[in-house]
């Protein structure tokens, strides 16, 4: 089994790591905020997630705990999540049994220029930096997130200083954290990465 959890600041590039983890060891990429972003607005929760992701302060974690349970569940034998266990409490509504959890650790200001500086692919989620005006996979056009804002980025840098902080020494204490520099190219971080993911396996 391959269960990795990502924990990191707004804007260290947990997407994009995820995204390559989950090619190379061929394990589903479960996207906490992904799973919230594309409830319907037909969904009995819908309204409650929507408003507090536009506020940049998390959703009720008794919601998010169940969506990322279920989705979870699906994957049995390996995944690589992002966005869950934010904060300590969540781990009485729903603690993955993971084997390793993977701090990315950034400077807040490189988190917040790739944050205001980044796009999106309408089509499949890809991100850009903001220099890029269409998708290079598939042409789409591409979209500045609606919570990409200095003040939303200041707020989402709050919490997980205040609550996401406690979660990383809840994992060493476990003796299951690893650190890793992301503040440098993609290639040198999946290559620490890969380093330490062959140790345990």
């Amino acid at each position: 089994m391959k269960k990795i959890l990502l924990i990191g600041p707004p804007g260290a590039g947990k997407t994009v790591l995820a995204t390559k983890l989950s090619e190379i060891y061929n394990v589903p990429f479960i996207k906490t905020g992904s799973l919230l972003r594309e409830l319907k607005p037909g969904s009995k929760y819908y309204e409650i997630v929507n408003t507090a992701m536009k506020q940049g302060v998390l959703a009720p974690n008794t919601i998010t705990g169940k969506i990322v349970e279920e989705e979870v569940d699906k994957f049995p034998s390996g995944y690589v999540l992002d966005g869950w266990m934010r904060q300590l409490i969540d781990a009485n509504v729903f603690e993955p049994k993971i084997d390793v959890a993977l701090f990315l650790n950034c400077p807040k200001e490189v988190c917040k220029d790739r944050i205001l500086n980044r796009v999106i692919c309408k089509i499949h989620g890809a991100y850009y930096s903001f220099s890029e005006s269409v998708c290079s996979l598939c042409g789409g056009v591409m979209e500045k997130r609606s919570d990409d804002s200095e003040e939303t980025f200041q707020k989402r840098w709050g919490i997980y200083e205040n609550l996401t902080y406690p979660v990383i020494d809840f994992y060493r204490n476990k003796g299951l954290l690893k650190e890793v520099d992301v503040n440098r190219d993609i290639p040198s971080i999946l290559q620490d990465i890969n380093s330490i993911l062959e140790k345990l396996w």
